[in-house]
């Protein structure tokens, strides 16, 4: 499978454990990743006319197209190993709406959200080459 990229909230610690949940559960290595306010995330942004503000969603791309929200969602649940990646199964069902409004309430409430931790992401020395 190709590689793709995907630009989080460096800030958010929500964010900051579902990248970790990524590393751990992507054996291919093949998701990189940058935080929102990176030059690559800004470039990125701009190459795919996504405003500079934008930082409260997730943001995939992936052969030269850009995914938000609960498709990114879905699709990065594809480069994840079993059983994660039939999440990426349920994307076909109708409820692309539904999906995008749960999406947009844990967006909304991710910094409120009780992760039992405070702390930054760390990464590993195994990990550095992911990220861009």
């Amino acid at each position: 499978m190709e590689k793709a990229l995907i630009i989080y909230d460096g800030d958010c610690i929500f964010c900051s454990k579902m990248v970790q949940f990524i590393l751990k559960y992507n054996a291919s290595q093949n998701l990189l990743f940058t935080h929102n306010s990176s030059d690559e995330a800004k470039i990125q942004k701009q190459k795919f006319g996504i405003p500079e503000a934008f930082n409260a969603s997730i943001i995939l791309i992936q052969k030269n197209k850009y995914y938000l929200k609960s498709k990114a969602c879905f699709i990065i649940s594809k480069y994840l190993k079993f059983p994660f990646y039939l999440f990426y199964y349920y994307s076909f069902l109708p409820l692309r709406y539904i999906n995008d409004i749960v999406y947009d309430i844990i967006s909304k409430n991710r910094n409120v959200i009780n992760l039992n931790d405070s702390s930054c992401l760390v990464v590993s020395e195994s990990h550095k080459h992911r990220f861009v």
